[in-house]
């Protein structure tokens, strides 16, 4: 019987690690939804402000960071798309704290990482995709993940 018991004990704890968090196939919350992602880092040079590349003599440029899916993520809703409502994102902008060490962050530039946080719709001139990531956490994975994070 202890045997048994074992058995089930190992079954619940692998159902209930389960359960906290749900797969993004029905959609991912864009406003303020737990996720967690993997996909590929890249950094891109983006215009900013004041006019975000009208006027390139006096627009500054930054780095924002993306992460590149490698399968589209559905988006609830749907994300505007260059004036397109779309049901999915194939790449997501990172909103990274200062807290993160900028070095790190370069030595993950073009290799496969694992982000979480909260999702938000872009709703200023300075995101370059149409939803972003408030990151959490960012470390190195090697397994592709999209999973909604239960709310804490």
């Amino acid at each position: 019987m202890s045997c048994f018991r074992a058995a089930m004990s190992v079954i619940f704890v692998t159902f209930a690690g389960n359960a906290v968090a749900a797969p993004c196939g029905n959609g991912v919350d864009p406003n303020g939804g737990a996720i967690e992602i993997s996909g590929v880092l890249h950094q891109r040079k983006s215009w900013g402000p004041p006019n975000y590349g009208e006027n390139p003599k006096t627009d500054s440029k930054y780095v924002a960071w993306l992460v590149f899916v490698s399968l589209p993520i559905p988006v609830q809703g749907g994300a505007d798309i260059d004036g397109k409502v779309q049901s999915t994102v194939s790449k997501i902008q990172l909103n990274i704290p200062m807290a993160f060490d900028r070095k790190s962050l370069n030595l993950l530039d073009g290799k496969m990482v694992l982000a979480s946080g909260k999702l938000w719709k872009a709703d200023t001139a300075g995101y370059v995709t149409p939803v972003f990531l408030s990151v959490k956490t960012l470390t190195p994975t090697d397994k592709t993940i999209c999973r909604i994070l239960p709310e804490n």
